[in-house]
């Protein structure tokens, strides 16, 4: 009877590490499926992720090449108004010499000059 209860004890003992072996195969593989699963959310996440980026730097792209024909207008725009701010000052410089050559004499002695220049003989 003792035989037979150490065989019956035994088989117990076998049983007990055969559930305990198939419990961590079980868990093993739960494991393994949620990693795996893990890891393909992780790689849509990175291509949602990659996608996003890459329409953000597209939009970055064309609002730069807005940005750059913007900045050529604006800077044809102030040549334009460089040139047109020298031209009036070249005016103006004119203008003011015109200005001092015009101013009506201060003497007669002047005045009789400017009329010898212009060709007209002094009366007296």
């Amino acid at each position: 009877m003792k035989i037979e209860k150490i065989k019956n004890l035994k088989e117990y003992i076998s049983l007990f590490w055969y559930f305990l072996f198939l419990l961590f195969f079980f868990i093993l593989a739960i494991s393994i499926i949620d990693s795996i699963k893990l890891r393909l959310k992780i790689k849509d996440i990175e291509r949602e992720i990659d996608r996003k980026v890459e329409k953000e730097i597209k939009w970055y792209e064309g609002n730069l090449e807005n940005y750059k024909k913007e900045m050529e207008k604006y800077r044809k725009l102030y040549q334009n108004a460089q040139e047109k701010v020298s031209y009036y000052e070249k005016v103006y410089r004119r203008l003011q010499l015109t200005k001092e050559k015009i101013e009506l004499p201060k003497t007669s002695k002047e005045l009789r000059e400017r009329f010898e220049k212009l060709g007209y003989k002094p009366i007296n």
